[in-house]
This record gives C-alpha cells, sequence and structure tokens, in this order.
C-alpha cells in the first residue's frame, strides 16, 4: 500500500469532515472548520492519502505577529489506520511546509490524556514547554509543545 501526504483537494470535503467529526468531541462544527481551512491555509493544510483513500489530515497555520513561528492546528488520523506511521509522516509533511516558509519555530497543543499523540510529538523532537488548564474551556486541559526547526 502506498502513503502519500499531499496538499488538500476541495474534493475531499466531504470525507474530512466525516474524518474531523469521529475525531471532535461535544459541539464543534467540524464542516465549518474543514471549509475555513482549506481557503486559509492551502500550503499547510495536508492529507494522508493511502491507495486514493483519506486517512489522516493536519493544519498549521503561521503567527501573523511573527512570521518565523506557526502551529500544528489539527492532526488527525482515521482510528484503524492509527500507529502504522500515518501521524509521523504528516509531521514530517507539515515541518518540510514550515520550512520551505521560513518558520524556525513550531507549537501545538496536545491532551495530557492523548499519550500516543504525545509520544508521537516526542519523537519528533516536540518538548513541553507549558502547560494550560481549561485552556479550551472548563476541564479541558492542553499540553503545549514547541520544536525548533534548522
Amino acid at each position: 500500500m502506498t502513503l502519500t501526504i499531499r496538499r488538500y483537494r476541495e474534493s475531499e470535503y466531504t470525507a474530512l469532515c466525516s474524518l474531523e467529526e469521529a475525531n471532535t468531541p461535544g459541539e464543534c462544527k467540524p464542516a465549518v472548520f474543514i471549509r475555513q481551512a482549506g481557503v486559509l491555509f492551502p500550503e499547510t493544510f495536508l492529507v494522508a492519502d493511502r491507495d486514493g483513500e483519506v486517512i489522516g489530515y493536519t493544519i498549521g497555520a503561521r503567527v501573523q505577529q511573527d512570521p518565523t513561528q506557526a502551529w500544528i492546528i489539527r492532526l488527525a488520523v482515521r482510528e484503524k489506520d492509527r500507529r502504522q506511521g500515518v501521524g509521523a509522516e504528516l509531521v514530517a509533511g507539515i515541518l518540510a511546509a514550515f520550512r520551505s516558509m521560513s518558520i524556525r519555530e513550531v507549537f501545538l497543543s496536545v491532551s495530557p490524556a492523548n499519550v500516543p499523540g504525545r509520544n508521537l510529538y516526542d519523537r519528533n523532537g516536540f518538548f513541553e514547554v507549558d502547560y494550560c488548564g481549561d485552556y479550551f474551556g472548563a476541564g479541558v486541559d492542553r499540553t503545549i509543545m514547541k520544536r525548533t526547526i534548522e
């Protein structure tokens, strides 16, 4: 099976909405998020495509106040395709995109309870720089991680 990391295509909107919905708790509106991300972040909205099927994606965003910094604002892999290196390929892809944009520092937030996610980021050179209780509202804590790009 061939795994390719590439830019998002508008034709994948419905598939990504389903993936986002399966990975988004509560009252979030994934359809709005996916639609807007496709317009706002065309260079850093990447999908993992296995044999023509979207199985994951990541979205990155440059910090407007400091163009040398960016955030990975979302990374999701379909549940049955996890622990197969897809997340690592998505991280590598987004870091390469950031590098081409002359970004030097990359940040992300991850749930402290998301041990597989935290391990993925640790293995890819990210380290904890902050812990924010109630980051996304009451009881939704986040660990902030950072990595420098050389």
